[in-house]
């Protein structure tokens, strides 16, 4: 099934992202979506959309804590609605909430939300700490939050808040990361990823569920909300390559500089761009 036929209103097709070296300084339609041809090198069309600005300038001599990167992600496409997968709607205890596929949220007014921004790897120098701690939840027969970013070795906490038992697997491309199994009032497990990239949390017996979890070298990275926007905060100056990272929609890139205060950088999606490898096929049989 073509998610054409899911949502009629739309034209999907899914963005290669991996997450690369930059700048020195330092919910909810059904089906198998329809891939277009990417782009070919040359052809005029961008790879990514972004725009950054300087803005909100801070006194001089204002400390690195005081510094962020904020920002908007838009969709410019036509807009559509998930659906809640005919799966969920059959499987214990799940059944009875009809929750929405959360791959894709559009809010009225445009904005994108969860798309991981972040100050791409290899631009921060010297040992670092997580920003704040890390928890996975399983509510409502859906992992929350859907994509969320960690350093490599900071300790997830995997917590299950439903009457049922959940098998988990994390895994980078076809590489098993471990497995651990969550039941109903078990104390939650914590876990934690070696090494840098996108790696997949899925729950067996319940193919919706689905977390990203992206390691990265360093803790400046954010989640856009309901409203699209973000704030990565304490950012020490300096000029940076931003990456924006959906997970239908693949990479986007821009660049911030960062001086005496906050730097925008803002992002648009318009749905034509390819799915990235690192989350290839999500929604195939989804919906069927």
């Amino acid at each position: 099934m073509s998610l054409r036929s899911m949502v009629p209103v739309a034209t999907f097709a899914l963005v290669a992202a991996v997450f690369t070296t930059g700048c020195p300084a330092e919910q909810q339609g059904a089906g198998k979506q329809d891939v277009k041809s990417s782009t070919p090198a040359g052809s005029g069309k961008p790879v990514a959309t972004g725009t950054s600005s300087q803005a909100a300038a801070a006194p001089a001599g204002a400390q690195s804590g005081a510094l962020a990167i904020t920002g908007t992600v838009k969709y410019t496409g036509e807009k559509f609605d998930m659906e809640v997968p005919p799966k969920r709607k059959k499987a214990e205890f799940c059944k009875d909430k009809a929750i929405k596929h959360n791959g894709v949220i559009i809010s009225g007014s445009n904005a994108l939300q969860d798309v991981f921004i972040a100050i791409a790897d290899g631009q921060i120098k010297g040992a670092q700490k997580p920003a704040k701690p890390a928890t996975l939840e399983q509510k409502d027969c859906m992992f929350v939050p859907r994509i969320f970013g960690v350093l490599p070795k900071q300790e997830i906490t995997f917590k299950n808040s439903d009457p049922i038992t959940y098998k988990i697997k994390a895994s980078k491309g076809a590489d098993e990361a471990f497995k651990i199994e969550l039941a109903k009032g078990a104390e939650p497990v914590k876990k934690a990823f070696d090494a840098l990239g996108i790696y997949q949390v899925n729950a067996e017996g319940h193919p919706w569920l689905r977390t990203l979890v992206v390691v990265t070298d360093n803790p400046y990275h954010a989640v856009t909300g309901a409203d699209g926007t973000f704030k990565i905060e304490k950012v020490p100056a300096g000029k940076y390559k931003v990456i924006a990272w959906h997970s239908l929609w693949g990479k986007k890139e821009a660049t911030a500089e960062v001086k005496g205060g906050t730097a925008t950088v803002d992002f648009e999606y318009d749905g034509a761009e390819d799915e990235p490898s690192e989350n290839a096929g999500e929604l195939d049989d989804q919906f069927e």
